[in-house]
């Protein structure tokens, strides 16, 4: 069976799409994860980043590396620098494929940095690991997570990635066994057309599905730090 995804009326969608825009950026919601509130991302105006899962991403990711200013900082996958005057410092960026100034185009697995990172954030990259490449190796985002815990992160450094789920499957049968590396596994989840989201839980996780019932991912992990070895 094919699921079709949900959408606004055709009709009526690009202007109601531009309002929400507007309330986004103006009015400033929030959504509530781990006893705290962040208010959407949606300062750009092209009526597209407060409707997929940027709009909680950001936010997340930027509160978490605001903890490491003037620190190591690892970014994989150049997300961050996509988006203009989020963080007011200079940290290293790892992009295989995004030719860009200033990142490091090198597979995370054949990295090996000089000295290890404070923090690592990551936005919605991991999944692509292994599976959205040239040369299929669907167990490689299991390979690459242990590379960056083991010769990546410093022993007191902190680790921060999200991901769709549904996207890949290697992924999220790991998650979903519960034997990984991660100390802390969060839920997110969109509840509507026009971008607002809530905190979930594994089990409304399982048998998600990126662009059902709407645009791009529909529950992302929220992967924090790594167990003691």
């Amino acid at each position: 069976m094919i699921l079709k995804r949900k959408s606004v009326n055709p009709l009526i969608s690009k202007p109601v799409i531009s309002l929400f825009g507007f309330y986004f950026r103006v009015f400033k919601p929030n959504f509530l994860f781990n006893g705290n509130r962040y208010v959407y991302y949606a300062e750009r105006k092209d009526l597209i980043t407060h409707r997929n899962c940027r709009a909680v991403e950001l936010p997340l990711g930027i509160d978490f590396i605001g903890f490491y200013l003037n620190k190591n900082v690892l970014e994989i996958g150049n997300v961050l620098g996509n988006y203009t005057n989020l963080l007011p410092f200079d940290y290293t960026v790892v992009d295989k494929y995004e030719k860009a100034i200033g990142v490091i185009n090198v597979d995370i697995i054949d990295f090996f940095p000089i000295e290890k990172f404070d923090a690592i954030v990551s936005i919605s990259t991991i999944e692509h690991f292994g599976i959205d490449e040239e040369d299929k190796e669907p167990q490689k985002v299991i390979k690459a997570i242990k590379h960056i815990q083991k010769n990546l992160l410093s022993p007191s450094g902190s680790f921060f990635a999200t991901a769709p789920v549904g996207h890949n499957k290697v992924l999220d049968e790991w998650i979903e066994s519960g034997d990984t590396p991660f100390r802390k596994i969060g839920f997110l989840k969109r509840v509507s057309e026009f971008g607002f989201w809530r905190e979930s839980n594994l089990g409304e996780a399982k048998g998600a599905q990126t662009d059902f019932p709407y645009s791009h991912g529909n529950v992302i992990y929220v992967l924090e730090d790594f167990k003691n070895e």
